[in-house]
This record gives C-alpha cells, sequence and structure tokens, in this order.
C-alpha cells in the first residue's frame, strides 16, 4: 500500500459519510493485516461486519442508514426510513432496508424481504439506495395512519416530485389493490383523481373537510387567480363566483421575513382587484374548526353568498 492507495480510500470514505468497506479498501491495495491493524490502533471503528467508520468522523442517521446499506448489498433504504430519506414528511429514526432475498440482518437495522424491485422504483438519494418517491409513499400507506399518508402523498405531490396518474400507474403495476391495507392508497388516489394542483399539508386539508361539512358549493381547492400585473397566485380554498377565499396561514411558513412580505403583496394585489381573503391559522383549525367555519360563513353572507346547491358554481381563474 502507497500514499496513493490512502488518499483514495479517504476520498472515498469522504463520499460515503465517513465510512469504507473491508472490501473497498483491499481493492484499493489494503492488505488484510493493515485492514485490522487500523480496527486494532482506532484509526477504524467497526459499524457492522465488515463495514468502519473512520475515526474522527461525525455520527449521524445518513451515517447510520448508508453504513446499513453498505453491511447488506443490493439493499435499498426502504419504508418510513426512505421517507425520512426522500424528505417526506415522516418522523422516524428507524434504519430500515429492503432486500430482494433473506439476509442476516446487521444490529439495530430491520431488514424486509421485499423480492425484486423494479428499475424505475429505485433511486440514490444523498448518496444512499432507496426506493422512488412512488414506490415509498405506496409502501408507507400500509403502515402509517391513514392521515399521515395522506400528508406524505399530497406533500409529493404539491412539491411535483412525481405526477398522479404515474402513482396510480405504479399502485396498479405493482398489485397493491390486493394487499393488506393497500385500500388507504386506493382510496387516498381516487380521491385526488382529475385535481392539476394539490394542498401540502394537514390544515389545508382541514379547512376543505369543513368546507364540504358545510355543505357550500362552488369552491375549488388551489384555485387559480391570474393578477392583472401578470403574477399568478393561488388560493388555499376558494368561491370565485362571490370572489371569496381562505388562505392558511402558518407560523412555519411566514417564519422568514421575505415569506412573510411576499404573501402580503400577493394578499394585497388580490383584495385590490376585487378579491376578499380571510386568513386563518393551523392552530384556530385544530382547536376550533366550527369558530372558523362560522367566520367563513359571515364573509360569504357579506359577498351575497347564500349557501346550497347553485350558491355558486365553480370557475376557472379570475
Amino acid at each position: 500500500m502507497d500514499v496513493s492507495d490512502r488518499i483514495r480510500v479517504d476520498a472515498l470514505a469522504t463520499r460515503q459519510y465517513g465510512l469504507v468497506t473491508r472490501s473497498q479498501c483491499i481493492a484499493h491495495g489494503y492488505s488484510p493485516d493493515a485492514c485490522d491493524r487500523r480496527i486494532r490502533t482506532g484509526q477504524w471503528q467497526r459499524m457492522h461486519h465488515g463495514v468502519y467508520r473512520l475515526a474522527g468522523m461525525p455520527a449521524s442517521w445518513e451515517q447510520s442508514l448508508k453504513a446499513a446499506t453498505l453491511a447488506v448489498p443490493g439493499s435499498l433504504a426502504y419504508g418510513v426510513t426512505a421517507a425520512r430519506l426522500l424528505g417526506l414528511p415522516v418522523s422516524t429514526d428507524a434504519v430500515e432496508l429492503g432486500a430482494q432475498r433473506h439476509q442476516r440482518s446487521p444490529k439495530g437495522v430491520t431488514l424486509h424481504r421485499i423480492g425484486e424491485v423494479a428499475w424505475s422504483d429505485q433511486d440514490h438519494w444523498l448518496g444512499i439506495p432507496c426506493t422512488s418517491v412512488t414506490r415509498t409513499l405506496i409502501d408507507i400507506s400500509r403502515v402509517l395512519p391513514p392521515e399521515e399518508a395522506a400528508d406524505a402523498l399530497d406533500y409529493a405531490l404539491a412539491r411535483r416530485l412525481m405526477p398522479l396518474p404515474y402513482v396510480v400507474q405504479r399502485y396498479r403495476a405493482l398489485g397493491a389493490q390486493g394487499r393488506r391495507r393497500a385500500a388507504v392508497m386506493g382510496q387516498l388516489l381516487a380521491e385526488r383523481a382529475g385535481q392539476a394542483r394539490f394542498a401540502d399539508s394537514r390544515p389545508q386539508r382541514v379547512l376543505w373537510k369543513l368546507i364540504q361539512a358545510r355543505g357550500w358549493s362552488g369552491w375549488v381547492q388551489e384555485y387559480r387567480i391570474d393578477l392583472r400585473d401578470g403574477r399568478v397566485i393561488y388560493v388555499d380554498a376558494a368561491c370565485p363566483e362571490v370572489g371569496f377565499g381562505v388562505e392558511v396561514n402558518s407560523y412555519r411558513h411566514h417564519s422568514q421575513m421575505s415569506q412573510w412580505a411576499s404573501d402580503h403583496e400577493r394578499t394585497a394585489a388580490a383584495i385590490a382587484e376585487g378579491w376578499d381573503l380571510l386568513p386563518v391559522t393551523p392552530y384556530r383549525l385544530r382547536t376550533d374548526p366550527e369558530a372558523v367555519g362560522d367566520l367563513i360563513e359571515l364573509g360569504l353572507e357579506r359577498r351575497g353568498y347564500r349557501g346550497g346547491a347553485g350558491g355558486c358554481t365553480p370557475g376557472g381563474a379570475a
């Protein structure tokens, strides 16, 4: 082994969250004895059988996940673990892998035998092999509560991570309709059929359910307003016939001054062009939805809306 071998191994570790495998090191010129010596002297720390972390490298959840995939050749981050890796709104510290065949599970790792995974259902994210966004959404719909599965699906659709028809296609191709708990994803897809835009948060869905429960007709989710200056804005829910809409304003979305200013500017522009936009908070929707409903009703009455079938009709763009 020469200096260039060590440099190549260090560079490899840098790309792998500070990790190397025994086979990688031997392929780069290290002898088995040289590997063992580094383990004995503490230069390398054993993560799993044949997988080592270089001393001094910071630990992280991503590093633990990468180490697990290196320890199980051919494996993929799977289920809620893949969802967290891909940035979907799930909370987990678990390390779950999917593999084509049964293998011994490393310590602290849950290994699922999932059979062969089509290339279209595989991805690499942050240097870690994982199931694709679409496959991950289908998988987690079988284990998460329906509301959390809906959160993840709407988050991905709202950010255009994949089109809805493609999710439907993969859902059908995987034969998911006949699998246990797969009905959850089937129901979520059916509810979203034909939509062009999607609510990307739970409070927005709570608002929409409130509107439906009140029996108000003519409302549109994610309604598009074309402003005269050429800008386009989307209102969380609107009754375009009477020019009334509701916006869910969360602290998380407005925690930066630029976001706060931008939303106020667009709201002001819409009001100047004749719209009436009512802001509501996620906290209010959660703690007292009926009071929110009463506020919306007052606003509708002021705009001349009488409610019920035919009270106002869905529109396209203002």
